[in-house]
């Protein structure tokens, strides 16, 4: 065997192994990189009308977050992280945008949840609420909200799709958080202004809200169930002398 006839030999398995490597990463790339799904766009367009950006002044200074539209008279959900019982200067920017004063009908921090309303004309769009019992682990999940402030700097919320990573129990608080109790996990992102928002099911329907208590080992967000918060709107309304 002559040099050129080594040469030929070792060049073609070398050729299959980069041809292999090449392959390799590729493959890797499709699977790690998570590419929008179609319904993405349907969940996007039947809920985006029903969360707010919301902003509020207390001692401590300002902060902001999330709402979301349970009433179409203007009775909004959003975090006591956001909005505890002490807030002032109630401010809520709904889709268009529209900025509108509101007042709080109450809070509750143990399970970091404050309900605030403001005044319209019965003409706002309510997001659909399902069951969190229902919910089960692998399941699609979507995070829509006031991300970066994006809905009160650009009138647009942002959307995170991903999936039910978890259903576990809290035992403790964290970041802020009173909240200690059953969570859902999920892997659509959760940030800075996601306070108080939506976690949605595949349908577009709330089954959790994003709290700022999260999974310290495993850097996931936490929404806590509806089917825990139900009771707790319930009472806080009917507590409001306002009506």
């Amino acid at each position: 065997m002559d040099d050129d006839d080594f040469r030929r030999i070792w060049r073609f398995p070398c050729l299959l192994a980069v041809l292999a490597f090449i392959t390799s990463c590729r493959s890797g790339q499709e699977s790690s990189v998570a590419l929008p799904t179609p319904n993405a766009t349907s969940i996007y367009k039947k809920t985006v009308q029903s969360v707010v950006g919301v902003r509020v002044t207390t001692w401590r200074g300002e902060r902001s977050g999330t709402g979301i539209i349970l009433s179409s008279d203007g009775l909004i959900l959003t975090s006591n992280s956001v909005c505890p019982i002490d807030s002032e200067g109630i401010k809520v920017w709904l889709k268009g945008p529209r900025r509108l004063h509101a007042s709080i009908v109450g809070t509750e921090p143990r399970y970091d949840i404050s309900l605030i309303r403001i005044k319209c004309d019965n003409d706002l769009k309510t997001i659909p609420i399902g069951q969190s019992s229902k919910v089960q682990i692998g399941e699609a999940a979507y995070t829509i909200g006031n991300f970066n402030d994006s809905i009160i700097l650009n009138d647009e919320a942002a959307l995170s799709s991903g999936v039910i990573s978890g259903a576990y129990q809290v035992p403790n608080e964290r970041e802020g958080s009173n909240y200690v109790g059953p969570v859902l996990e999920t892997s659509a992102a959760v940030g800075i202004g996601m306070e108080g928002a939506p976690c949605l099911d595949a349908e577009g329907r709330l089954i959790g809200v994003v709290t700022t208590n999260y999974s310290a080992s495993r850097r996931l967000g936490l929404a806590i169930p509806i089917d825990e918060l139900k009771p707790v709107i319930e009472s806080l309304w009917a507590l409001w002398p306002g009506k």
